[in-house]
């Protein structure tokens, strides 16, 4: 087996667990039904809740890892942390199903993002909306004040229309 045909039997496997498994199934729904689609031109307001200059941190943790140790951290009591997505321009997931192994595909094997990005009202943003547009799925790891912003990148033929 091929690491492509690995990566695609462990989403296939997250699948089936989050199907089976009741609380995994639940926050499924939530981050389905908490879904909203921005388009481009109507980003949701972005309220400044601090004046202090902020931390970055380069590392080589995984997305989720990184966002889980932030919000384990003391400074960070109760705060909401927000992953950022590096989302497929033409399909929700990208190429999970078939083992591609980009952030987007990574962020959907290991949690529950993947339903809640492949919703038909959604489908029908990637085909009709060709510029940017924002996904926020909210309770995609564990339903502890995370949200999962999901920005689509434009393919390089949607920028020479």
């Amino acid at each position: 087996m091929d690491r492509r045909e690995r990566l695609a039997a462990v989403f296939a496997d997250t699948q089936e667990f989050y199907r089976e498994n009741e609380t995994l199934a639940a926050a499924m729904r939530l981050g389905i039904k908490n879904t909203k689609y921005y388009p481009a031109d109507d980003y949701p307001p972005i309220v400044r809740m601090t004046t202090e200059a902020g931390k970055i941190t380069v590392t080589r943790r995984k997305t989720f890892e990184a966002a889980m140790q932030l919000q384990a951290e003391p400074e960070f009591p109760n705060k909401k942390v927000t992953v950022l997505n590096f989302a497929s321009a033409t399909n929700p997931g990208g190429g999970v199903k078939n083992g591609s192994s980009a952030q987007e595909e990574s962020l959907c094997r290991c949690s529950t993002l993947y339903p809640a990005l492949n919703q038909q009202r959604l489908w029908d943003c990637y085909q009709t909306e060709w510029t940017y547009a924002l996904f926020v799925t909210r309770n995609t790891v564990r339903p502890r004040r995370k949200e999962t912003w999901t920005s689509r990148a434009p393919a390089s033929w949607t920028l020479c229309r």
